[in-house]
Parts: structure tokens; C-alpha cells; sequence
């Protein structure tokens, strides 16, 4: 793993002529990826361009209505029809 300067220059010294892939991952740009790539005696570098990639973010809400009245400290709830008749009557 390599970390560039602040401009993007890199260097990696002591590599000996070989076949090499090289990945670069920065944030707010897409993955680059090339494998093959011919290092030979006395190359002195290897420009690689990013594309700009998408931005994501993803915000989750979450918001719950209050089951208590705060001003009176009752609980209200809707009442259904089927409810009132099933209520047991004072005889």
C-alpha cells in the first residue's frame, strides 16, 4: 500500500522491471484498476487519472408519535365501533 502526496505524486522506489497491476481508491472517486502493466528499466512514472464518482449518503428517520397528551397526561386512542359494544354493562 502506497499513500500519495497531497498533489498525487508517488514513488516507489527499488521495483524491478516486472509485469505489475496497480488499484487506486480516493474518496469521492471511482476505483482504478489496471493489471499488465510493463515496468521497465529506468521508467520514471505512470500517470493515472480518476473519475469523479458518486456521492452517497444514506440518512435514515425515524420518528414516533407521543402516546401520552403532555399537557393533560391522558392517553387518547381512536375507539372502534366493535370495541364499545363488547364493553361489559353494569347490570
Amino acid at each position: 500500500m502506497l499513500v500519495t502526496s497531497g498533489d498525487g505524486l508517488y514513488v516507489i522506489p527499488f521495483l524491478r522491471p516486472c509485469i505489475y497491476e496497480i488499484t487506486v481508491v480516493a474518496p469521492g472517486f471511482e476505483k482504478y484498476s489496471q493489471s499488465d502493466i510493463v515496468l521497465e528499466v529506468n521508467q520514471k512514472r505512470k500517470d493515472v487519472t480518476l473519475t469523479v464518482g458518486e456521492l452517497t449518503q444514506a440518512v435514515t428517520v425515524r420518528a414516533e408519535a407521543a402516546a401520552l397528551e403532555s399537557a393533560s397526561g391522558s392517553m387518547a386512542q381512536p375507539i372502534k365501533p366493535h370495541s364499545v359494544v363488547e364493553l361489559p354493562r353494569a347490570e
